[in-house]
């Protein structure tokens, strides 16, 4: 279920990939096809491969694990994504998507485990209209596409996506720079000796949907018109 707001954190309001960064971590910068990916390269997510107009990772220490009663085990990240339109392109982006992706496994009654989060789109170019002051944002919750609950003792895949579409916000519609957050919560939880939690994150995934900006779309037609 998707939810929408405009308030926002004291660290964002400087609209600087910047704050988001560590002093010690560095910031990589991918060429997608009609974007620029840029992102900290120094979290569990690991490093990105762009193709096309998607970057994605694939994590190797993203995990959570609970043993023998330890009580609720936690894995958290969080990704920041600068996603900037290239310039002189003739598109612009109209919404971004977060797949991701991994296996679990579950041995006791008490055994549980979750994936939480969600992929936060903060706008670069817009300001809020009721608040001037705050750029354009809005969240869609991670959620996972079948229950995680196969008690088996054996590894289980699991999926999960989010959506952001712009066009359903009022003074949205399109941008040309944003940032994609992608907040991640792996947890794991036992309460008996001999139950086992485990779950881990593999793959993650971040897209976006580019369209012809309305003057390229008028360009285009008159091309094929003269075709």
């Amino acid at each position: 279920m998707k939810t929408y707001n405009s308030v926002l954190c004291g660290a964002l309001v400087s609209l600087s990939l910047g704050v988001f960064t560590p002093a010690h971590a560095a910031i990589d910068t991918i060429m997608g096809d009609d974007v620029i990916f840029s992102y900290e390269d120094s979290t569990l997510y690991g490093t990105g491969i762009v193709t096309g107009n998607s970057i994605f990772f694939l994590p190797t220490n993203f995990k959570a694990e609970s043993l023998n009663g330890e009580g609720i085990i936690s894995a958290q990240e969080t990704l920041n994504i600068q996603i900037t339109v290239k310039e002189g392109s003739s598109f612009t982006m109209s919404g971004v998507n977060l797949i991701e992706s991994g296996d679990y496994l579950l041995n006791g009654d008490n055994a549980a485990v979750t994936v939480d989060g969600r992929l936060i789109a903060t706008s670069l170019t817009k300001n809020d209209g009721g608040n001037p002051a705050l750029p354009l944002r809005a969240s869609d919750a991670i959620e996972t596409g079948t229950p995680l609950n196969v008690n088996n003792n054996t590894l289980v895949d699991w999926e999960a996506d989010a959506e952001i579409d712009f066009a359903t916000i009022a003074g949205w519609g399109d941008d040309t720079d944003i940032i994609a957050t992608i907040e991640n919560d792996l947890s794991a939880s036992t309460s008996e000796i001999g139950e086992r939690a485990f779950i881990e994150k593999k793959f993650g995934l971040v897209g976006v949907t580019v369209v012809p900006i309305p003057g390229a779309v008028w360009l285009m037609g008159s091309a094929l018109l003269g075709l």
